[in-house]
């Protein structure tokens, strides 16, 4: 069941989750997965968050992710963002702290 956020983008439970209260964020239109998400695609992204962990009787911590095809895990051709909760928060500053980006030979820390 996909229930409308927007005139474009609806909002569903995962219906095979592994994890309780697996929550997908899909275009109403086909759009392939493979492509980027778009800036109001990532705006309404944020705002889940946000009104997520200000929620005034049950806030939520959740993690937001985005698989942008095949190579990054994407099982779905249809686009779609992820949200799972992470109960008292994942470690997200100490999982990249100290990594870098490297390319042609440059190394860009965090």
């Amino acid at each position: 069941m996909l229930d409308s956020v927007s005139d474009s983008t609806g909002c569903s439970n995962k219906q095979y989750s592994l994890l309780p209260e697996h929550l997908l964020l899909c275009p109403i239109a086909y759009q392939p997965q493979s492509l980027p998400p778009t800036p109001p695609q990532l705006a309404l992204a944020h705002h889940i968050l946000h009104s997520a962990s200000r929620h005034p009787t049950r806030p939520k911590k959740l993690l937001g992710f985005y698989n942008g095809g095949p190579g990054a895990g994407a099982s779905q051709t249809w686009r779609h963002f992820q949200f799972i909760d992470v109960g008292n928060g994942a470690p997200v500053e100490e999982w990249i702290r100290g990594l870098t980006f490297e390319k042609q030979g440059m190394s860009i820390p965090i």
